[in-house]
């Protein structure tokens, strides 16, 4: 750039070429010429950039093969500009982790830019603060020679499964709009979409990149080199530099940025493997393809759909498939000008998201999605229950559950708001800001609202105004649900302490530790307060003091501990599940064993979802799609519902809740269930896409409350069922098939 200074200067000094005078109009269009070819020749600098990815700092040797893959960075791509490391740093994401992490990678003189993957938020005792405070931001985006590098973050708190949050999306979407036009984007986060079914909302995410200049996006998440292709954009899943299933170890890509394209280059480090691939564009094809125009029907309790893939030059279809509310994948016939036809048996009422891929003549794969709304009417064309009557809308994902106090519905978000609505007008009353996210449930008694913040506070609110009576400080993050019995509020922490704080003044009473993290809702009964923690054991605790009653080993490793669903009890026994699918009834006393039900090698039990208890019968589901029912006092199974025979549906964290009769869960799939337990069966569903659920349903009078992972909590209006008898015992009889 030297140069040119050097020869604008001449040129204006002397406003002359040869011998003729220089007109000062000449000159600026010049001038503008010279501008734009030194920007040119910036824009098409040649450089290299790495992606590493899964880490895992915390399993055996992965601190030793990240240095060797940072050294070998270094002697097999000496100009690597930068790093980006697409997640899963450590194991379990604790700070230690963490420290160890950022510790080696200050070790090279490469810059190294880092997402936050499921491994580094699932099991942390700060949830994602550790991070924060220790790596850096969970979002973060930087230019580097005409490439935008957008850093986002799809790991959900206490979960491995991916989202985007909408917050994200909309910074997204500002980054991407923002481009100069000479500009492309290269998106980085943990889990891949549109492939592995554990993002809910990445057919939103493929909509709305693909209206920008995204060529390319880095992803991990699956410890092998992977390359997959929608809508003109390379979706890149990386290898791991800890342990993969088909490479090995110390596995990374280096990608080397021309005018010509990005040219990926996969490096094994273990078998000194160095080969190239094919060269992705700088800049995503433009596509003739458009939108999905649509309409949907219901007749004789099936579904008709009709669409449209609008298009500006003739439609030359090799192939195509669709998918229904995240269920199979099945075949599609498209008609030349984009038309095409589906039948969708029992189709339910509510929102649904199709999504259609086609492969044109020239093998691109493109994807298109359209979410949309059907009823069910009658012959007035008016909606008929079950239908949504109500939606509150809140800017971030939810992963509480909704609780209803006569008038007052309150729910906590991700963006750190707990808040107050009136639940028959649906104006928000209040609304109290806390420093972290809220998945916390909260508890409500005597005028007070008390739910923990991944802030490392319990608050309590008072439940008419928001005022806030006190807050307690706990160790780490506070991701428990809180149980509130006898004036007292007990709570777990990050760290593994269960707080006991008076209800009223939050004065600490008693702390217990655990060796890991609490997140599960203690059980009160007979005095004793029973849970388990993130340290493979299961706790009765004395509520009056806090000393340890008994405590007992629960499976063969923490990573399959019984930490999730919230335990239960019978008075005289407790029971709960465990992450490795098994449920273990022990005496409420003694801690004795007194009977565990192993699933068969090919069943998944319950494991996430917490039981409710009707006579000797706990309910719970499976992360299998199945609604299921147990014997109290043998373990032996009595129940077992299928929600979606033809393709499962995994009911995850969403704990059921009972009518007496009915039984009503939401799933990953985005469904909301309801289950006759008198007569095994699914009553009637609506579907609530996209978006997981994770919370707990909740009944108020003739409506369901339910909150998903895209914030938005629903409400439904149930039809009328028959209700449950007034016999307690004819429950347990109809499914025994015993008589009176």
């Amino acid at each position: 750039m030297r140069g040119y200074s050097e020869r604008f200067r001449t040129a204006w000094r002397g406003r002359r070429f040869g011998s003729r005078p220089l007109p000062r109009l000449l000159f600026v269009v010049f001038l503008l010429a010279l501008c734009s070819g030194a920007e040119a020749l910036h824009a098409q600098t040649t450089f290299t950039f790495v992606q590493i990815t899964d880490t895992h700092i915390g399993v055996s040797e992965a601190d030793r093969k990240l240095r060797q893959t940072l050294t070998d960075i270094q002697k097999t791509f000496p100009d690597t500009a930068f790093i980006i490391n697409t997640g899963d740093l450590t194991e379990m994401g604790t700070r230690d982790e963490l420290t160890t992490y950022m510790s080696i990678i200050r070790e090279t003189t490469i810059p190294v830019y880092n997402v936050p993957g499921n491994h580094d938020v699932r099991w942390s005792e700060t949830g994602k603060g550790g991070f924060r405070e220790i790596v850096g931001p969970t979002y973060q985006q930087f230019d580097y020679e005409n490439l935008r590098f957008i850093l986002l973050d799809t790991s959900m708190l206490c979960e491995h499964h991916g989202h985007f949050d909408q917050m994200q999306l909309e910074r997204l979407e500002t980054a991407l709009q923002s481009m100069p036009t000479s500009m492309s984007a290269v998106l980085c986060f943990h889990h891949p979409p549109l492939i592995s079914g554990n993002v809910d909302n990445d057919f939103d995410f493929a909509e709305l990149i693909r209206r920008y200049n995204v060529p390319l996006v880095l992803v991990g998440h699956g410890h092998n080199f992977t390359r997959y292709h929608y809508n003109g954009t390379t979706y890149v899943l990386g290898g791991s530099t800890s342990y993969a299933y088909v490479l090995g170890d110390r596995a990374y890509r280096a990608f080397q940025v021309s005018p010509d394209g990005i040219l990926p280059y996969k490096r094994v480090v273990k078998t000194d493997r160095l080969t190239s691939e094919s060269m992705i564009p700088r800049t995503r094809a433009p596509s003739y393809y458009g939108e999905i125009t649509l309409s949907a029907s219901h007749k004789d309790g099936n579904g008709r759909i009709r669409g449209r893939i609008a298009t500006t030059a003739p439609l030359r279809v090799k192939s195509a498939t669709y998918q229904f509310d995240r269920g199979r994948r099945l075949p599609l016939e498209v008609s030349p000008s984009g038309k095409f036809e589906i039948l969708v048996p029992g189709m339910a009422p509510g929102y649904h998201q199709l999504n259609v891929m086609f492969v044109d003549d020239k093998k691109t794969t493109h994807l298109r999605v359209a979410n949309f709304r059907t009823d069910l009417l009658d012959k007035d064309g008016r909606p008929q229950p079950p239908t949504i009557r109500r939606i509150f809308t809140l800017p971030s994902g939810i992963q509480s559950s909704p609780v209803v106090d006569g008038r007052l519905l309150f729910i906590g978000c991700n963006d750190g708001a707990f808040r107050a609505f009136d639940v028959v007008s649906g104006e928000l009353l209040w609304q109290q800001q806390t420093g972290a996210e809220i998945i916390s449930t909260p508890a409500v008694s005597e005028g007070r609202v008390v739910v923990g913040s991944n802030d490392g506070y319990v608050y309590c609110f008072d439940k008419t105004t928001g005022g806030v009576l006190w807050k307690h400080r706990a160790q780490k993050a506070v991701m428990a649900s809180p149980l509130i019995a006898e004036g007292k509020v007990f709570v777990g922490d990050g760290e593994g302490i269960l707080h006991a704080l008076d209800l009223r003044s939050g004065q600490l009473l008693w702390q217990f530790r655990a060796q890991k993290m609490i997140k599960m809702r203690p059980a009160y009964a007979g005095g004793s307060l029973l849970f388990g923690a993130w340290d493979n054991a299961f706790y009765s605790v004395n509520a009056k003091d806090g000393q340890l009653r008994w405590a007992v080993p629960v499976s063969s490793t923490s990573q399959f501990s019984a930490a999730t669903a919230h335990p239960i009890t019978t008075g005289t026994r407790v029971i709960f599940t465990s992450h490795d699918y098994k449920i273990r009834c022990l005496d409420q006393k003694t801690g004795a064993h007194l009977w565990l039900y192993e699933p068969e090698p090919s069943e998944l039990g319950p494991s996430y979802s917490a039981f409710v208890l009707s006579g000797n019968t706990l309910f719970s589901t499976s992360i299998s799609g199945r609604v299921v029912g147990f014997d109290a006092l043998s373990g032996k199974k009595v129940f077992d519902v299928n929600v979606r025979p033809e393709y499962p549906d995994a009911l995850f964290d969403s704990a059921p809740t009972f009518d007496g009769r009915y039984l009503y869960v939401g799933s990953t799939g985005g469904y909301l269930y309801c289950v006759d337990t008198h007569v095994p069966r699914v009553a009637w569903k609506v579907a609530l896409q996209p978006g997981f659920i994770f919370s707990q349903p909740v009944l108020w009078g003739d409506r369901v409350l339910v909150a998903t992972t895209e914030g938005k909590i629903f409400e439904i209006l149930a039809p009328p069922l028959e209700p449950a008898p007034t016999d307690p015992l004819h429950q347990i009889r109809q499914i025994r098939g015993t008589k009176k």
